[in-house]
């Protein structure tokens, strides 16, 4: 059997000699990057001989007649060969790469962490030497370019740890950065389309290789689905939903009221869309199919549903605030320039309110668990946005500096964002990438410059060859580009598909590429030469092919000699289920005393020769004054080699059993405890009702959430826990799995060895009722006579007559329960009866050794008696449950408003500036003074006085939006 999905180290397989080594898309790549190699290499080197020959006097001509390394329109041309070959190669090394990690990693992919002192320390890093890059930003106008990707980069950064590290506490406070993500693609494009007029099909096309161009190339190699990727399709409907918007009717884009209901008509369709039950979204988005896939598995049209319902205000939010940007900055220039005290009022009271507000969004909204949160976030996350905004612009000081750490981060957000999948984290961002094994902050560090300078290289390499195939100005041109470009993309799948089927081993694969790749090169070095569009000092291209490709065949013995020699790391070797089950109990207690002061009050982790290591989280706590009691499972070998067996913290206990999880713990007072430490793993539920010690605790709800569930249930004998056993199967609320104990009650208030081996006999007949669960038995433990505190106990329940009751349990039970708990294994060390309470029940470290033997044997027992854990949910499943009409109508009531009001900020804004303000300020908020300057400077044709004040990018002055990105798009990207 194959690792299942719960395991902790996971990423695809690598066939063996006789399977597939790659996907179609990713042998076609590699094809191509092997011409596109072999074609740099080679014009390289006539660059060479040209200034050889000409004494290196005509170098700079040289390096011009081959592009000059700058970005240009692609033609069939020695320049523009070698300026495609060079930035392909490169593109295509950094994809290969990305192969690589996932699919032949050079040690094994890594478990994620769940580390939240490492999330903020890092996050507290990352602000304290942004602090130290403040600098004085170019323009202080109201979400300049260099503020919002300055926004952009703190987000992102947060973003990508709470991947890494599995932050889940700060899961709200991440749905809200993806809103402000989704919110500047309205404002970007809104604002670029408002001002420049330029609905051009170029334009789309531009936008649409920006969004899409490194995706598609990820799905190609890795064979994943579009959906996977959601932040791309997202941001790619929401792009295109504003193009609409200002394309159709763009004559009354200029009109003070056209514009205006335009947006208010488009709110409402967002409205009946996905807040009534009307069906529009199947209507309009069932194309998608609803068949579960990887990234959907709840079917795409579901995927689809839950990832655009989250932010499906944000978008035409952030229109509304560019359409009232000029209104905006008129507030914040004019407030900033009044005396003193009027200034400190209006901006006082403004800032007072935006607090305020963002006070109660936080107490009522943010601190709602995951699941309430979410049906909130597209209505609710917005007003903290807002409150964000005006708060960072309220001074012109803070308008005028940014950090420009955090700019730097914020300009590759869409590269950072798709790459994480493979080159940072890895198995579609399931596990982490590891290049130093052993040390994982250093291999975090390490991995962290390798991706992140990856995805600066590959954002740069999206722009470049962008400016070759979509060049400004010809639509003929660009899709004349398309159209070469994508035969060449389908043929170089052609050509990887029969290289997959063929069954080739790995080494003969790697020559079947390198011999197509250089045919490849070389045809495309013979149509140059027939061109002959330029003239060089020296030989053709083809003869420089032919003196070159002795260096080249050496370089690819090179790489077939690696190929043969390198042994990529496996995950881990299989796990065999049965082997598991038989070595998870298999472990050995860590008892040290004497320990000094300051030792003994802080945790240490050892290995089992006593030594203190980092990495492994054991369990412990301090029984007694000054003594540590660890417990650690033994190295696995075989067939258990691949078991992965370790200390499981609260998020690591869920991955490991399936979504919604339910676990019936049935029996005594030792059942009991093992409920309690069942809560405090996968709950984080550290406390305990003594009060109601013969009676049930939590039930089971039969709901259908992500968390799992642990009830308790008092059954004290066997006879007892037969009948609980019985209720159960036929419980709305039916368990996955049953925990359950006997045996001391029955010794103490039965004392018939006879009658207890019948009713378990019984009991263990009605368990093969229902196979589809998972149950587990715990026998009693070690029974310290000394301590044993009552007469009863001392004549009827000593350890030599319970020590019976277990023999009977393991004549009967084995091959009738999955597990078979030996509790009292666990409780006969010469340690052990010091840490018994009563002779009975013992410390608490002791059950929450019993709670991770279960958690870690869950998947195991599962996997062996093939109740399908291991696979994703596979059922579709339907949409219209994050509506919220009422939620809804509020949204719109907000849009209209600022509508009306012109006011961004739904009167945090224009209440201070009517109430406090001079009557300057109320000038300056009209709608006539302060639209003058946009609309005339666009009626004019030109977009120079632009919001966001001119940028320079490429080489290009670029005086559009007041948003990030190259082009005036916006952020479209994370």
């Amino acid at each position: 059997m194959g690792v299942p999905r719960w395991a902790f180290e996971v990423s695809p397989s690598v066939a063996d000699a006789g399977g597939h080594w790659a996907t179609a898309g990713a042998t076609g790549l590699a094809i191509l990057t092997v011409a596109a190699l072999t074609c740099w290499a080679v014009l390289y080197a006539v660059i060479i001989q040209h200034n050889n020959r000409t004494g290196g006097a005509d170098e700079k001509g040289a390096i011009a007649l081959f592009g000059g390394g700058r970005s240009k329109p692609l033609a069939l041309s020695l320049a523009g060969v070698y300026a495609l070959a060079r930035e392909f190669s490169r593109l295509g090394a950094i994809m290969i790469f990305t192969y690589v990690c996932e699919h032949f990693p050079f040690f094994p992919h890594a478990a994620k962490s769940h580390d939240m002192d490492l999330f903020w320390s890092l996050t507290a890093a990352l602000f304290l030497a942004a602090a130290f890059t403040v600098r004085k930003s170019k323009s202080t106008d109201l979400l300049h370019r260099e503020q919002t990707e300055e926004w952009k980069g703190w987000m992102q950064f947060m973003f990508l740890l709470y991947h890494y590290l599995h932050a889940g506490e700060v899961y709200n406070a991440i749905r809200v950065m993806i809103t402000c993500y989704v919110w500047m693609t309205g404002f970007g494009n809104f604002s670029f389309f408002y001002i420049k007029e330029d609905f051009g099909a170029v334009r789309v096309l531009q936008m649409l290789w920006r969004l899409n161009f490194l995706v598609g190339l990820l799905m190609l190699v890795h064979g994943n689905t579009y959906i996977l990727y959601y932040i791309c399709p997202l941001h790619t409907f929401y792009f295109l939903m504003t193009y609409v918007v200002m394309r159709v009717g763009r004559g009354m884009n200029r009109s003070k009221w056209g514009i205006r209901a335009k947006i208010m008509i488009v709110s409402v369709i967002i409205y009946l869309v996905w807040d009534t039950q009307l069906g529009l979204f199947d209507l309009l988005f069932g194309w998608v199919g609803a068949t579960p896939k990887m990234g959907g598995t709840a079917g795409t049209l579901y995927e689809w549903y839950f990832r655009t319902s989250l932010d499906h205000y944000s978008t035409i939010l952030g229109m509304v605030f560019a359409l009232n940007y000029p209104v905006a900055k008129a507030f914040f220039d004019t407030a900033g320039k009044l005396p003193g005290p009027q200034k400190a009022l209006v901006l006082g009271v403004g800032s007072v309110g935006a607090l305020g507000i963002l006070g109660f969004w936080f107490s009522e909204y943010y601190t709602l668990p995951k699941v309430p949160y979410n049906a909130t976030n597209a209505y609710m996350a917005p007003v903290a946005l807002l409150c964000y905004v005006f708060l960072r612009n309220a001074l012109p000081v803070m308008r005028s500096y940014h950090s420009e750490l955090l700019h730097d981060i914020g300009k590759t957000t869409l590269e950072t964002y798709l790459l994480q999948h493979h080159l940072w984290l890895t198995s579609n961002a399931k596990t982490l990438l590891v290049l130093v094994p052993g040390m994982p902050k250093l291999n975090f560090l390490l991995v962290s410059c390798v991706y992140y300078v990856c995805a600066k290289e590959c954002y740069r390499l999206t722009m470049s060859l962008r400016g070759m195939f979509l060049p400004d100005g010809s639509v003929y041109t660009c899709l004349r580009n398309l159209l070469g470009l994508t035969a060449v993309v389908v043929a170089a799948l052609v050509a990887g598909a029969m290289l997959t089927v063929s069954y080739m081993g790995r080494v003969e694969h790697l020559i079947a590429i390198l011999g197509i790749g250089l045919l490849v090169a070389f045809a495309t070095l013979v149509i140059l030469d027939r061109k002959k569009a330029e003239r060089i000092n020296g030989p053709s291209v083809t003869a420089e092919f032919v003196r070159t490709a002795p260096r080249l065949a050496c370089v690819g013995f090179i790489a077939v000699i690696i190929a043969r020699t390198y042994n990529p790391a496996m995950d881990r070797p299989t796990a065999h289920p049965a082997s598991c089950m038989a070595t998870v109990q298999d472990g050995a207690w860590l008892y040290r005393t004497n320990i000094g002061t300051l030792e003994c009050l802080g945790a240490y982790d050892v290995n089992q020769d006593g030594d203190e290591i980092e990495g492994w989280k054991a369990l412990e706590e301090q029984a007694g004054a000054c003594e540590t009691l660890a417990w650690q499972w033994k190295a696995q070998e075989g067939d258990a080699a691949g078991c992965g067996f370790r200390m499981l913290n609260k998020w690591e206990a869920t991955q490991r059993v399936r979504k919604g999880m339910k676990i019936a713990v049935v029996g005594d007072s030792e059942a009991r405890n093992v409920y309690y430490a069942l809560r405090r793993m996968f709950i984080g539920d550290d406390s305990s009702d003594d009060a109601k010690r013969h009676s049930d605790l939590t039930r089971l709800e039969p709901t259908t959430g992500s968390k799992p569930q642990v009830g308790f249930y008092w059954a004290p004998k066997v006879e007892d826990i037969r009948l609980k056993l019985a209720s159960l199967y036929n419980d709305v609320a039916k368990p996955d799995a049953i925990v359950f104990s006997a045996g001391l009650w029955d010794t103490l208030h039965n004392g018939n060895l006879d009658d207890y081996e019948g009713s378990l006999r019984e009991t263990a007949g009605l368990l093969h009722t229902h196979e589809d669960m998972v149950y587990m038995f715990m026998q009693p433990p070690r029974v310290v006579d000394s301590k044993l505190n009552t007469p009863e106990k001392l004549e009827k329940m000593k350890e030599e007559q319970v020590a019976k009751y277990r023999k009977v349990a393991e004549k009967n039970l084995p091959g009738k329960v999955d597990l078979l708990l030996n509790f009292h294994q666990l409780t006969s060390e010469s340690f052990s009866p010091s840490h018994s309470v009563d002779g009975v029940h013992y410390a608490r470290i002791y059950y929450d050794v019993l709670a991770q033997q279960i958690a870690n044997a869950l998947p195991y027992a599962a996997e062996a008696k093939g109740l399908g854990w291991d696979l994703p949910e596979n059922q579709s499943r339907e949409t219209g449950g994050m509506a919220d009409p009422a939620y809804g109508i509020g949204v719109l009531v907000a849009i209209a408003v600022m509508l009306l009001t012109f006011d961004s900020f739904a009167g945090v804004a224009l209440l201070p500036a009517m109430l406090f303000g001079t009557p300057s300020l109320r000038q300056a908020l009209r709608y006539d003074v302060a639209y003058r300057p946009f609309l005339a400077i666009s009626d004019a044709g030109s977009p120079g006085a632009s919001p966001g004040g001119a940028q320079k990018e490429d080489g290009v002055e670029e005086k559009v939006p007041f948003i990030s990105g190259k082009d005036g798009t916006g952020s479209a990207n994370v």
